[in-house]
């Protein structure tokens, strides 16, 4: 049962499953990780670039010439503004900016540029696209951003199930910010602390966790963190203990899955793990253990 986060309905849904251990309640993953995307965009850092990172944008678009220069321009393709009502169209517009890069500084230091250094708008936005540092905060932002922008593109379409990626893709989000910083904590901890507030109060459900652990891409890729996260299996666990108590033979197929024996072993099954969608890839190659195999569809089929 998904509904969105307001205290009301997370209770309810908290007396529903104690009633009934096979319904769980979830807030609905789209709003969360715009919550998220709003938190960090509250950041100073992140507003001084897309404060700055708009007046540059404004600046070109609201005089003829740098437009029409930049436009003749091989490869020149047209700068994304933020939208007024998606907190991660500023994520997008500094990444669509960052792409730019090049072309804005060939813009400045141009000769025919120099006119508008007259202006303090001008100098304001020449200042500002030859400032390295400008440009490398910028990147750091889209970088951490990244994971989330791509969970929420997933989370946005009704194109397939979602409940399979959305653990998968905060706690990539955690270890990617974690990286960039290159494990230096007073660095990276004012980004995961604001990611992790969100994901534990929200979104950290054994529903998810066990959604994470039965889907075929990360169950079977090698390059996968998810053998060394027993959160996931306990969530598997405790999904189990709700609504299979006393199925008999179920913990040998879920050792039978995570093992790849039988029919999830063939090789077809593991390059259809690659692209299929989790749910279908269960009804194609789970006969072998049809009780985690109906479970997993129940799970993964959920939008």
């Amino acid at each position: 049962m998904v509904t969105d986060n307001a205290i009301n309905y997370k209770a309810a849904g908290k007396l529903l499953h104690a009633k009934y251990p096979g319904i769980y309640w979830s807030p609905c993953s789209d709003h969360v990780i715009n919550l998220t995307l709003e938190d960090v965009g509250k950041m100073d850092l992140v507003q001084e670039c897309v404060v700055l990172g708009s007046r540059i944008t404004t600046f070109v678009y609201n005089h003829k010439w740098p437009l029409a220069w930049l436009r003749q321009r091989d490869g020149w393709t047209e700068i994304v503004t933020p939208g007024a009502t998606r907190f991660g169209t500023n994520f997008i517009a500094l990444k669509s900016l960052y792409d730019h890069k090049e072309h804005l500084e060939a813009m400045v230091i141009c000769h025919d540029y120099k006119k508008f250094l007259k202006t303090e708008k001008g100098r304001v936005v020449k200042d500002t696209v030859l400032n390295q540092r400008f440009w490398n905060n910028c990147l750091i932002i889209v970088k951490i951003m990244e994971p989330l922008m791509r969970l929420l593109r997933i989370c946005d379409t009704n194109e397939k199930p979602l409940l399979g990626y959305v653990y998968e893709g905060l706690s990539r989000s955690i270890r990617g910010t974690k990286e960039i910083f290159k494990n230096q904590e007073s660095k990276y901890k004012p980004f995961v602390d604001i990611i992790s507030k969100r994901w534990d109060k929200m979104l950290r459900k054994r529903l998810h966790a066990a959604a994470y652990w039965l889907n075929p891409k990360f169950q079977y890729d090698p390059k996968n963190s998810l053998h060394n996260e027993p959160e996931a299996y306990k969530g598997l666990l405790g999904i189990i203990q709700d609504l299979h108590p006393d199925t008999p033979g179920i913990m040998h197929e879920v050792t039978m899955f995570q093992e790849g024996k039988k029919c999830f072993g063939i090789l077809l099954a593991k390059k259809e793990a690659k692209t299929t969608t989790p749910d279908e890839w269960w009804r194609l190659f789970g006969v072998d253990a049809p009780h985690l195999q109906n479970l997993a569809i129940r799970i993964l089929s959920q939008t």
